[in-house]
């Protein structure tokens, strides 16, 4: 039996490769294949960065440099993104480095567009940034359905 290389996005038709979690073209989950590879979940050793304030629930969006969780804040008691970069892409420290860059710009940005950044954490294998929680869809589907203007 072939392997299935894509398959389409249940919501706009798109062709979403078979071990994408997500479509790339409107955000959407993609449903598993039989085929698909497992989602690869943060290592306990990921997870003991964000151990005692930080409880991480699930995967709610994933690109081609980062995935990010839903998570909630036990001392203040709210819900937070975690935008995680991914384990091959942490590793190399350019990279690392600009994601920092990328946190700290944001940081120092204060406009009801823009979500704020509540801070971030690295260490040899994960870099993250906590951001607030926007429930809904992604920028992507809200640029195609309500358009740019």
């Amino acid at each position: 039996m072939a392997a299935v290389l894509e398959r389409k996005c249940r919501l706009c038709g798109a062709m979403v490769p078979a071990k994408s979690t997500f479509c790339s073209r409107c955000g959407a989950a993609a449903e598993k294949s039989a085929d698909a590879g497992e989602d690869k979940e943060l290592t306990d050793q990921d997870r003991s960065l964000f151990a005692g304030d930080i409880a991480i629930d699930r995967e709610i969006g994933r690109g081609s440099t980062a995935v990010v969780y839903l998570g909630f804040d036990l001392e203040l008691e709210r819900r937070v993104a975690i935008k995680v970069l991914l384990p091959d892409i942490a590793g190399d420290s350019e990279m690392a480095d600009r994601f920092k860059r990328e946190a700290k710009l944001v940081a120092a940005l204060n406009h009801p567009n823009v979500v704020p950044i509540y801070g971030l954490r690295n260490s040899p294998t994960i870099s993250a940034i906590m951001m607030q929680f926007v429930d809904g869809n992604s920028l992507d589907v809200v640029l195609r359905e309500r358009g740019s203007s």
